[in-house]
């Protein structure tokens, strides 16, 4: 907060309007239509105590939680205006202020966001031939790698196609007894059909690799337990099969927790393959960096191209891994 308040000092006398633009708060759904799910809505509480704790800033535009705001939030204290749009591109914010000429102060303001339907407009002309122009310089990126049974979606709260299958080709490539991926990696659903090398690069858009670890029953069932907070999302998984009760209080969901139909049982090892990231604790999951990386076994989205290579098509998943009994 010092920071920042030295930061609007220093400029605010030489200029008619100062506009905070901010990235933080929690980690916003990877998932198009996380705002219509109101189990994925993010808070603003963030953005909210900087408004306050910091004065002289008129207008705070804020992200990464991707919270919207469907009017402007004026803080009581400070007056500033506040303002986030939805993600994944489904909304426009809009913003229009009146200023007073001779206090630069803002004396009225009108917010807003705009949903935005792509089906009613023809992509500009002048933007589709610099894809064109940008696509053509790298043929390899549009090769079809493999087909698709049917399209796989993906889920930020819940198990879903995509993460069952990555899940699933981490365990084929590295013989692993489980493995686990973090929702928030997977951003792109995979389409039915014939499937592009680029198709699979934009479900997993990270220079990341697939490591494997040992790790105690009790570190995978303390990381678990962590993916039912559902604060980022849950784990998605292969090898295992989880029944939990979000009904529970955090920390004490997990009903059951078994591999190849046995209990996981706390003082027992097993080989788990991963995400880097993920096995580096991110995302909040800190029990995967208490072990140390026994082999790493190429990039994530090589990996894939890979699986599906190797088939003559890719089924989707059978759902059942992580049951909700409390549903």
């Amino acid at each position: 907060m010092p920071l920042v308040q030295a930061s609007i000092d220093e400029i605010r006398d030489e200029v008619d309007l100062l506009v905070l633009l901010t990235h933080q708060g929690k980690t916003a759904p990877m998932q198009t239509d996380a705002e219509s799910d109101p189990r994925l809505q993010r808070d603003i509480d963030a953005d909210i105590r900087l408004a306050g704790a910091v004065v002289g800033a008129d207008v705070l535009f804020a992200g990464h939680a991707d919270a919207g705001t469907p009017s402007a939030i004026v803080h009581p204290k400070t007056g500033t205006l506040i303002m986030q749009t939805y993600g994944q591109g489904t909304h426009l914010g809009y913003l229009q202020l009146t200023i007073d000429e001779h206090s630069k102060e803002v004396t009225s303001h009108d917010g807003k966001l705009i949903p935005v339907d792509p089906l009613k407009w023809t992509p500009d002309p002048r933007i589709t031939q610099k894809l064109e122009e940008y696509r053509s310089q790298y043929p390899d990126l549009f090769q079809v790698v493999g087909q698709a049974e049917g399209v796989l979606a993906r889920k930020y709260i819940e198990e879903s196609d995509v993460g069952n299958l990555f899940t699933e080709a981490f365990v084929d490539a590295t013989g692993a007894d489980m493995a686990f991926i973090h929702s928030g990696g997977l951003r792109k659903d995979i389409p039915g059909g014939a499937v592009k090398r680029v198709d699979l690069l934009d479900v997993h858009p990270f220079v990341s690799s697939v490591v494997v670890k040992q790790m105690s029953g009790d570190q995978i069932q303390r990381a678990i337990e962590q993916s039912l907070t559902l604060e980022r999302g849950l784990l998605q998984v292969s090898g295992i099969q989880v029944r939990y009760d979000l009904s529970k209080s955090e920390g004490k969901r997990i009903i059951s927790l078994e591999l190849d139909g046995k209990a996981i049982t706390p003082g027992q090892m097993y080989s788990v393959a991963a995400p880097s990231f993920l096995a580096e604790g991110g995302d909040l999951y800190t029990p995967f960096a208490e072990s140390k990386v026994i082999k790493n076994y190429g990039q994530v989205s090589e990996i894939m191209i890979k699986y599906f290579g190797q088939r003559d098509t890719v089924a989707i998943p059978k759902r059942g891994r992580q049951i909700d009994i409390s549903k």
